[in-house]
């Protein structure tokens, strides 16, 4: 399976200082989701299947008191599971490259 990302979007309501470790954060986070994948691959449906816009759910992650791997990990995982609903929600409605 192959995952490209054109743009990821993420808010984020930082306690000062806190900004800077965000790229490490989403890089981190990517890695893990490519585990994720690896480790318990999407069906075939989910491999053809191509996303305009795929929309996680809210996190609640506080930059402050927890380890980056920690938030990586929640943001892969949060990642990972909008992956795999979007795709069984795709196939099973028909709807192919909208926001759902």
């Amino acid at each position: 399976m192959r995952i490209k990302l054109d743009r990821l979007s993420i808010r984020v309501a930082a306690g000062p200082a806190q900004e800077h470790r965000l790229r490490g954060i989403t890089r981190r986070a990517l890695e893990l989701l490519g585990e994720q994948v690896r480790a318990r691959p999407l069906s075939g449906n989910h491999r053809a299947a191509g996303f305009e816009r795929l929309t996680a759910p809210p996190l609640a992650l506080d930059l402050r008191r927890m380890p980056d791997e920690t938030v990586a990990l929640q943001l892969a995982g949060a990642l990972y599971g909008a992956l795999r609903s979007r795709g069984e929600n795709q196939f099973s409605t028909g709807r192919a490259g909208r926001e759902i």
